[in-house]
Order: structure tokens, then C-alpha cells, then sequence
């Protein structure tokens, strides 16, 4: 009886010194080998079986040991009444990311004009990085003219540090074709190549969903054929564009 006293004071006294540690500035840091970063305290963790971590807002999450890359305590260095907010970007796997972007530029008059655009880009992302994706849009790049533009693309992605607020970077290459339109008399249209590098920044990080806002300069090559008053009338643009992007990232 005696020894079970002892077994149990000795584990409450063990527990009262872990959670003294925590609250004095250490954290249990879990670092997942599809590459989210987990932070809080462990509250169980067995190597054949499962990890339990606690974040600092009472959220309990539970994972397979086979998915923990390696475990680290670290100091917080944080003030007294200060929350810690946790690092959860899933930095490998497969990504989406929803956009709405403006191109802004001028008319063959050297009228300043904005015209709408939405795309979405699916694809895998090897480490923070670098990711690969597919992506199709449409682009109204210049409403006045009535030429819209459908592009596809291939888009290289990445981010350069792990924080909530991070500078990115995306590059879209692909080709963008040109549509017709009767209500504009465009009877004919070509596409070309379309070139869209752009840098911004990622807002938050979750692993489910989290906003991007980039700036870009976007190229398009394309032709168009209109008929007016008996006339055939072909242009053949260079567009040259800057653009304002935001997307919902998950």
C-alpha cells in the first residue's frame, strides 16, 4: 500500500513539474512528415500507438506515432497572459486555391480600365518550397472590347518561411484562348502565350484554409477578328497588365 502511495505521489509530483515547465515558457513543438508543425503539450505519446498534444486554446488533436517526424521542446520566451498561436500549414500534399484578381491598364483611347478575372489551381505541394499545379480561369481582359481570355496554365508556388504571415511567390505559365463574342462582333479569335508572375503574401496558418494576396504582371498574346461595316477588322494584341490577386487557400 505504502508503494502505491509513493508510485502515485511520485507521478503527480512528476506531472506538477511538467506542467510547472510549460508554464514557465517551454512548449512541446511536433513536426508531422507531411510537414504541419503542431505546438502545445503532450498529453500522451506512444511510440507504437498514438500522440496526443493539447494546443494552447484546450483544441486536443491525436495522430499515429508513424506520422510524427520528431519531437522538440522549446522555450516561448512568451509574456505572462500572452497566447501562442499555432503553426499548422500543411507544407506537403495536395493543395486548391480559389482566385479573384483584377488586371488594370489602359485602352487604345489611354483610358485606364479594370477587368475581373477568376481561375483555380489545383496541385501538389513537395515542401513550402515548391509546389506544382494546374490551373484554369476565366479573364475578362478588357470588358470595354469584349475580349475574354480562357487561360491554362501550369503554376510553380511556394513559401519562404514558416510563419502565419509569410512572403510567396507564383509563377503561371501556360495559354490563354481567345474567345469569341457576337456582341462585341468578334467573329474569329487566337490565343497565345500567357506568362503571370506575381509575389504577395499568405495570411494564416491553418491546415485547412488560409487567404493569399499577391501583386502581379501578367502577358497575354492573342488575336482577334471583328466585322464591322462590311469590314474585316484583325487585332493582334501583346496584353501587358498588372494585377491585384486575392485567393482562399485549403
Amino acid at each position: 500500500m505504502k508503494q502505491f502511495i509513493l508510485f502515485i505521489v511520485s507521478v503527480l509530483f512528476a506531472c506538477s513539474l511538467y506542467a510547472q515547465e510549460v508554464t514557465q515558457g517551454f512548449e512541446d513543438v511536433v513536426y508531422l512528415k507531411d510537414g504541419s508543425v503542431l505546438r502545445g503539450v503532450i498529453e500522451a505519446y506512444e511510440p507504437d500507438g498514438e500522440i496526443r498534444i493539447k494546443s494552447w486554446n484546450g483544441t486536443l488533436m491525436t495522430f499515429s506515432s508513424d506520422d510524427v517526424k520528431r519531437i522538440e521542446q522549446i522555450a516561448t520566451n512568451k509574456k505572462k497572459g500572452k497566447k501562442d498561436r499555432i503553426y499548422q500549414f500543411k507544407e506537403r500534399g495536395i493543395f486548391n486555391s480559389t482566385d479573384f484578381y483584377f488586371t488594370t491598364g489602359r485602352t487604345a483611347w489611354d483610358e485606364v480600365y479594370v477587368g475581373p478575372s477568376l481561375q483555380n489551381v489545383t496541385g501538389f505541394q513537395f515542401n513550402r518550397l515548391a509546389g506544382v499545379g494546374l490551373g484554369l480561369g476565366v479573364n475578362a481582359i478588357s470588358p470595354g472590347e469584349g475580349e475574354v481570355i480562357v487561360p491554362l496554365f501550369l503554376e510553380a508556388r511556394g513559401y519562404l518561411y514558416e510563419r502565419r504571415v509569410t512572403p510567396m511567390y507564383r509563377f503561371d505559365l501556360g495559354y490563354g484562348f481567345a474567345t469569341k463574342n457576337e456582341n462585341a462582333n468578334i467573329v474569329d479569335a487566337k490565343g497565345g502565350i500567357m506568362v503571370h508572375p506575381s509575389f504577395g503574401f499568405r495570411f494564416g496558418a491553418r491546415s485547412t484554409s488560409n487567404v493569399t494576396l499577391d501583386f502581379g504582371y501578367f502577358f497575354q498574346k492573342a488575336t482577334f477578328i471583328r466585322e464591322r461595316w462590311n469590314e474585316t477588322l484583325t487585332r493582334e494584341m501583346k496584353y501587358k497588365r498588372y494585377t491585384v490577386r486575392v485567393g482562399l487557400l485549403f
